[in-house]
């Protein structure tokens, strides 16, 4: 849905960053044909993939690797000293450990079990040792159900769902955080989240 806008934001960065060493990161929680055609922009792309299974953050992928830019775009460029440790992690197989405080965690239900496993899974998190946790849904609508589905649910499944940010939350806090809020908002909610002693995002 914002692959107009990264297209023209890339290409501001190009005119501004032309002869400049550039090194640009492109994350996404979902792997579509947009995702791929903005892949294409980049010069000498790296693939990072995490498996279910394996608790490695592998690098697989890319190209030979250069840090010069060929054709002048400013895209996908990186130091000498980062395409090095790149090309060495890549030739020796050796794999880049994921943080310790940082769990990443897959749990496969049916469909219809869905909601029941997430509200359970976040709400026996919250009470124990783990305070803090993001969650990725596939669209800004289903951000937006389970954010007032979940928040209902956290304040014991009393009274009305609101719409209300500011309606009486629960004993851990719940945020959204999705490309339909203005920026303002969206940076407000992930200063909200970081400072917040218990939450969902």
């Amino acid at each position: 849905g914002f692959e107009e806008d990264l297209n023209a934001i890339l290409g501001e960065i190009s005119r501004r960053t032309e002869n400049a060493s550039l090194c640009t990161a492109l994350l996404s929680a979902t792997l579509t044909p947009g995702t791929a055609r903005l892949a294409e922009r980049m010069v000498d792309p790296v693939t990072i993939v995490i498996e279910p299974e394996q608790d490695d953050l592998e690098i697989v992928g890319g190209g030979a690797g250069s840090d010069s830019d060929e054709d002048g775009d400013g895209q996908g460029t990186m130091d000498i000293d980062g395409l090095k440790r790149m090309a060495n992690i890549m030739a020796g197989g050796s794999k880049i450990r994921m943080p310790e405080g940082l769990n990443h965690t897959s749990v496969e239900v049916s469909m219809k079990a869905r909601l029941p496993a997430l509200a359970g899974l976040l709400a026996g998190w919250m009470q124990g040792s783990i305070s803090k946790a993001i969650v990725f849904f596939s669209s800004c609508e289903s951000v937006e159900y389970h954010y007032k589905t979940l928040r209902w649910l956290a304040k014991g499944s009393k009274g009305k769902m609101e719409d209300d940010d500011d309606a009486a939350q629960g004993p851990y806090e719940i945020f959204r955080l999705h490309g339909m809020l203005a920026q303002g908002e969206r940076t407000s909610v992930f200063r909200k989240f970081a400072e917040t002693k218990s939450g969902v995002l």
